[in-house]
């Protein structure tokens, strides 16, 4: 199943809440786990912002995109710390196409953390 590519808008608003719930050491392991090359930046948002929109531009679909963000979702990582989850979670509900929500299991995600029935 391909997913369409993200906006450029969604790809900011998941890049800012990464930014917020990752060190830089962090997000440089979730980008490398997905194979996504650092394109640098500051801060880190616009590190993430970069990265992820040249992946998605040399992919032609956001496939790669939704995996990391699935990784980065998953709910191990922010053990101690809801309030990260919480934002996380919230933000991709809003900006994640209906295609990649099913792709990347956002509704159990967000089912989980009381976002949605």
């Amino acid at each position: 199943m391909t997913i369409s590519s993200f906006s450029e808008n969604q790809l900011e608003q998941i890049s800012r809440v990464l930014a917020g719930a990752y060190t830089h050491s962090e997000l440089t392991t979730l980008l490398h786990a997905g194979n996504i090359p650092e394109n640098g930046g500051e801060p880190k948002w616009q590190r993430a912002l970069s990265a992820l929109s040249a992946k998605q531009i040399a992919d032609r679909c956001g496939n790669n995109v939704a995996a990391f963000i699935q990784r980065a979702m998953d709910p191990v990582r922010f053990s101690g710390n809801g309030t990260h989850s919480l934002r996380f979670g919230e933000v991709l509900m809003r900006c994640l196409p209906s295609a990649a929500c099913r792709s990347v299991k956002t509704a159990s995600f967000a089912k989980s953390l009381r976002l949605v029935p």
